[in-house]
């Protein structure tokens, strides 16, 4: 990030490099709340913290439009709340100095609950401005990226809230302002999903798992790469960690981070790291310090801190149906050196 924030996630220095294997990561939580618990939200480093908004809460029962703000992770400040529709699973991008949401569904089992809309802050989340409906399908679970001064999405899905009624897409469009938006391709060559993590790795995108719905036979755990968005290329068709979607992926120095998830009715609490997106390896097996399915995670989302030391996840989900256990943490782990891989 090239913010002048020195003073933003001083909260921990550079860890000794950990063995290869090493399973001690230690996670730290920083807060519980004052947020309510929920599964669906983004959030996105600005220059006056992490800006966080929306998300599904109740249970799962309900979306949310609130916005909050932190500097530390710890101490929390609520903004006023967004004028968009409430919403989860939708797109976030700190982009050309601006926080911008767009798409995303609500919770409703009657009409369209889906959104294609486009918002933009240019005051790192205080005041919104509408910029329209974008020309893509309206959708949630949606892979997006910033990749070469442009904003990418792909995929997702869309129809109904839940059940055979939902669709889903391979779709990728590129817009540099959110409001002019290019198709780069109709039918990307990996197949439709949604809960997919899209990344900007080097000069290429890597495109990782996913899902084509909420059962177990139904996750996916493929890598895709391209260099512009429009012709992909298979690049691992099954790496070493387990098919799953809601996990989360970020780059730190280089190095990919791949965060938990959920695969085969389990909530998972592995990190996995790769230096190439072809070969992975597991680093540990207790992240947020879980052992046990009852502390996995999913539809949590991963920031990393402003100085590129930590990584940190906030809320999420451990339910195993559509509606249940929900997380309001924001958790921190050290991100070793670079010699521990």
């Amino acid at each position: 990030m090239s913010h002048t924030t020195a003073q933003l996630f001083v909260l921990v220095t550079l860890a000794p490099a950990l063995a290869a294997t090493d399973a001690s990561w230690s996670w730290s939580k920083l807060a519980d709340g004052p947020w309510a618990a929920r599964e669906g939200l983004m959030a996105v480093n600005t220059p006056s913290g992490i800006v966080m908004a929306g998300g599904r809460t109740t249970f799962g029962g309900f979306a949310a439009h609130d916005v909050w703000r932190t500097i530390n992770g710890s101490s929390w400040e609520e903004l006023p709340k967004a004028p968009f529709k409430p919403r989860a699973y939708h797109a976030m991008f700190y982009h050309g100095g601006c926080v911008l949401v767009m798409g995303g569904q609500t919770v409703s089992f009657i009409g369209n609950p889906f959104y294609n809309d486009v918002w933009r802050s240019c005051d790192d989340g205080k005041s919104w401005e509408s910029l329209g409906n974008a020309p893509w399908t309206t959708r949630a679970g949606i892979a997006f990226t910033s990749f070469n001064g442009k904003m990418l999405i792909a995929g997702g899905c869309y129809g109904s809230s839940i059940g055979k009624g939902r669709k889903f897409l391979n779709d990728v469009w590129s817009s540099e302002d959110g409001s002019a938006w290019e198709q780069l391709t109709p039918n990307a060559s990996w197949s439709v999903r949604s809960g997919a993590r899209l990344v900007a790795f080097g000069n290429r995108l890597l495109i990782i798992a996913g899902e084509i719905g909420f059962t177990p036979e139904t996750q996916l755990g493929d890598v895709w790469t391209s260099d512009t968005g429009k012709e992909w290329t298979l690049l691992a068709p099954s790496p070493a960690f387990s098919k799953r979607s809601g996990h989360g992926v970020v780059v730190v120095r280089d190095m990919l981070f791949l965060i938990a998830g959920w695969h085969d009715n389990k909530c998972l609490h592995d990190l996995w790291t790769s230096s190439d997106g072809t070969a992975w390896t597991m680093r540990s097996n207790t992240t947020w310090g879980c052992a046990a399915d009852s502390c996995g995670k999913f539809d949590f989302w991963p920031v990393v801190s402003a100085d590129g030391a930590a990584i940190l996840t906030l809320g999420g989900s451990n339910a195993y149906t559509t509606f249940g256990k929900l997380w309001a943490d924001t958790w921190s782990v050290p991100v070793p050196a670079l010699s521990a891989y």
